[in-house]
Order: structure tokens, then C-alpha cells, then sequence
């Protein structure tokens, strides 16, 4: 990518400086004049070591609120800084905390143009009340950030105009941590006996132990897979629920382990065969991302927009209805089969190419030019409303 010789000012309203967000904002920063306002500092449900504590290329500014849920907050604040003039493209992330709600009202009621960023959304029931906020907050925007078809498809219910919705690749993965060539079993067997995996071949997961990321739907489809595949489960200390789980359909290969450095992690996807994701509901699941980066076919279920986008059936993964664990069993031994290994692992390394953190920041650079220029040929100053 060119740099421009002024460089646009970019305004970027976000709740937290999660990790990945931060490597995204950084990479950001190289191509513009980056300001971010944060709603919180850290989110209440997280482990304290998640949190980014890195070096910042942006301008960071925490505002002052009140909390109204783990990771967001309301801060009145956020207005005096919306009123300002000196930038030329403002970025509302999400549009669900209370914050953002105020940041789109007020944009709109000041005539200033804005583009509207979220991860992933999927139609669902609801009530007239919760349908019309949504669609006023979302059709406000003179421009969107989707990560995909999925993405595109939940903007354009609730009334965004869809050619002005900019896709991008979303991750949390650097291009120089993707993989060029499947982990060999030379490596894997390496990895095996440093962490104490015993079993022959071995399923990894990733996540917190909350009823949606449908843990215990693993746990059942592992008491139906051989029992010399080890299923293991990083990130967290289970609950009692899980532990009587494991006992009573007698998973005797699920393992659980508790929170782990990015290092060890590393080893853990390198160690694995296959990952899954048997969520309930992931508005994008950027553990995908990072188990494809090792080279890891992804078993998931069709409520996890990263596996709608990135999984290609039978390619690099599987997609298998939420809440059932026979066809979780299922895909996880096809995935787990001999001569399938190479063949996805090699397929999930080309498609982790392709969502990383280098091109996300591309995306959204592109994204914010074209949506400049077509401001400016409709007329649209900073002053004027969209429409």
C-alpha cells in the first residue's frame, strides 16, 4: 500500500483495548492519523493477563463512565470529542453499548458522516421495539465495515445501503504468524510429549466455559469418538457442571486446561490435529482464524460466523448444526481421517492467508478513501448530513 502525503485523520470510537484490536489499531496507524477512544480499560469477565499492554503507533483516550456490562460503559464525554472538526473519517465500532448509541445520535443530529463497524450479526426474532433501535442506529451510518456475506446480509435488514458496505478480511493473526507449510508429525509428536498428550491423535479447543460456547456439545460427541483421541480444552478452569459431564457420559479423553501463555498455546495448536468450535452463537470466533494460522482444520457449527465465512465444506473444515453432537462426532473423525490431514491442513493455511491483520488494515484504509470520495462527489462536506 502507497502512502498518501496527508495522511488521513481517523477518529475510531471502540469499548476495550482487547489484544487483537490493539495489533489491528497499530497496524492501522502505519496509514493514518489514528485517534481511538476507549470505553473501558480492561472487560470485567477476562483474565487480567488478557489485556494489551504492548507499545501504541495511535493516540489512545480512555473515557470516563459509568459500567453497564463486562465490557462496556456510558460515557457522556464521547460527545466533546465528536464535536471536533479536525477529522476526516470517524469509526463507530458496534453499536450495542450505551456509548455508542450516543455517539450515533449525536452524529447524526450534527450532520457529521460516519462509517459503522461490526464484527458479525445474524437475524433473529425480536420484538418491533428492539428491531426499530436497531435499524435507526445502523441505518444512520453513511457507510459500513462487515466482515463478510453474513456480515452484509444482517447490515442490509437493518437498513444500510449495500454499496456503500465495505467488506474486510477480520483477524487477529499477523501475516508472519501463519504457517507457510502444515506442522509435520515429527513436530506434532515433539509438541505431544512436552504438554503430556498421550493419545494418538488429539482435538483442541479454545474458550471460556460459558454455556455458549456449547463445551458440554463437545464433551458429548468426545464420549462417542475412539478413545485414543484426546480432546482438549484451553482457557479456563471448568465448572462443576462440566466436571459431572465428563463423568457421566464417560468422556475419559476430554481435558481440561486452564489459562495458558500465547507460547504455549502455540504449542497446544501445534500439537493438535483438528480444532473445534461448537458454539452456540459467535458473532465471528477468531479462534478460527488463529487454529487455521497453525494449519488446523476447523470443525464448527453453523452459528459461528467466521466458520460460515472461512470454513469451505469438506476443504478445510466442517460445518455441523449447533447443539448436536453426534454431528459433531462425525465431522471431528472425517477431519481426524488419515488421508485428510495434509490435504486440509494445507487448505487451512491458504485461507488463513487471506484474513490477516495486514490486510484488514487494508481493507479499512481502502475503505475509508472510497467512502471520502464518494462523500465528496455527492456533495458532502463534513458538515452536511448523510443521507
Amino acid at each position: 500500500m502507497q502512502r498518501h502525503e496527508r495522511r488521513l485523520r481517523v477518529l475510531y470510537l471502540t469499548n476495550i483495548p482487547a489484544p487483537y484490536r490493539v495489533a489491528f489499531l497499530n497496524e492501522l496507524a502505519a496509514y493514518c492519523d489514528l485517534t481511538v477512544l476507549y470505553e473501558r480499560r480492561t472487560a470485567r469477565d477476562r483474565d487480567a493477563a488478557w489485556s494489551s499492554r504492548g507499545p501504541r503507533r495511535f493516540r489512545e483516550i480512555h473515557l470516563r463512565g459509568v459500567r453497564t456490562a463486562a465490557d462496556a460503559a456510558f460515557c457522556p464525554g464521547v460527545l466533546r470529542h465528536l464535536r471536533r472538526t479536525a477529522f476526516d473519517i470517524v469509526v463507530v465500532g458496534m453499536y450495542s453499548t450505551p456509548t455508542a448509541m450516543l455517539a450515533i445520535a449525536a452524529l447524526r443530529a450534527l450532520g457529521i458522516p460516519f462509517l459503522l463497524s461490526t464484527d458479525g450479526g445474524r437475524v433473529r426474532p425480536e420484538g418491533w421495539a428492539r428491531r426499530t433501535l436497531k435499524r435507526s442506529l445502523i441505518s444512520s451510518a453513511t457507510a459500513w465495515l462487515s466482515t463478510g456475506n453474513q456480515t452484509s446480509r444482517y447490515l442490509t435488514h437493518y437498513g444500510a445501503v449495500a454499496d456503500r458496505i465495505h467488506r474486510y478480511p477480520f483477524s487477529s493473526v499477523h501475516a508472519a504468524d501463519v504457517l507457510e507449510v502444515p506442522t509435520t508429525r515429527e513436530v506434532k509428536r515433539s509438541r505431544r510429549a512436552e504438554l503430556g498428550i498421550t493419545e494418538r491423535q488429539c482435538v483442541l479447543a479454545v474458550g471460556q466455559f460459558i454455556h455458549r460456547k456449547g463445551f458440554d456439545i463437545l464433551i458429548r460427541a468426545a464420549a462417542l469418538l475412539p478413545s485414543d483421541v484426546g480432546v482438549y480444552v484451553v482457557g479456563g478452569e471448568p465448572t462443576a457442571e462440566y466436571l459431572h459431564l465428563r463423568r457421566d457420559v464417560g468422556a475419559h479423553n476430554v481435558r481440561f486446561v486452564g489459562f495458558v501463555s500465547d507460547s504455549d498455546l502455540r504449542r497446544y495448536y501445534d500439537a493438535a490435529d483438528v480444532f473445534a468450535l461448537p458454539t452456540r452463537q459467535d458473532n465471528w470466533g477468531l479462534v478460527v482464524n488463529e487454529a487455521m494460522a497453525r494449519g488446523l482444520p476447523v470443525v464448527t457449527t453453523d452459528r459461528c460466523i467466521a466458520g460460515r465465512e472461512m470454513v469451505d465444506e469438506g476443504v478445510n473444515g466442517f460445518i455441523v448444526p449447533a447443539d448436536d453432537a453426534e454431528a459433531l462426532a462425525q465431522a471431528l473423525l472425517q477431519a481426524l481421517a488419515p488421508e485428510a490431514g495434509l490435504r486440509m491442513a494445507r487448505a487451512a493455511l491458504a485461507t488463513a492467508h487471506e484474513y490477516t491483520i495486514e490486510a484488514m488494515a487494508a481493507a479499512h484504509i481502502d475503505a475509508f478513501e472510497r467512502t471520502g470520495a464518494d462523500r465528496h462527489s455527492r456533495g458532502m462536506g463534513p458538515d452536511h448530513p448523510p443521507e
